[in-house]
């Protein structure tokens, strides 16, 4: 077992005896589709944009503060502009024991 899965199931662990299941990070991902999972595994689908863009939606900062719907445009918008020039610097590619690229 890598260190990413043994954290996940100390995450698990940790949330599942005090936080409900639809706050717990650790189930979140457990009704979605396996296409839509393995889409996200590869790629095609990135969560960090989903999520910033539905902080934004709900006129949220990224801590979830309030901040009203344009400047939540705003911040998303700086943000999205901080992580294209960190992906511009090229992908950063880690191998699993086997020689898999995640």
């Amino acid at each position: 077992m890598n260190r990413t899965e043994q954290n996940a199931i100390n995450l698990a662990e940790v949330h599942t005896a005090t936080t409900p299941d639809d706050l717990n990070p650790a189930f979140v991902l457990r009704g979605v589709d396996t296409k839509i999972l393995a889409a996200v595994i590869a790629g095609e689908i990135d969560l960090n944009e989903l999520a910033n863009k539905e902080m934004a939606n709900r006129g949220l900062n990224a801590r979830g503060e309030w901040v009203g719907f344009d400047r939540a445009v705003e911040l998303r918008d700086a943000r999205t502009r901080r992580r294209t020039r960190r992906m511009a610097s090229g992908p950063r590619t880690t191998t699993d024991r086997r020689g898999d690229a995640w």
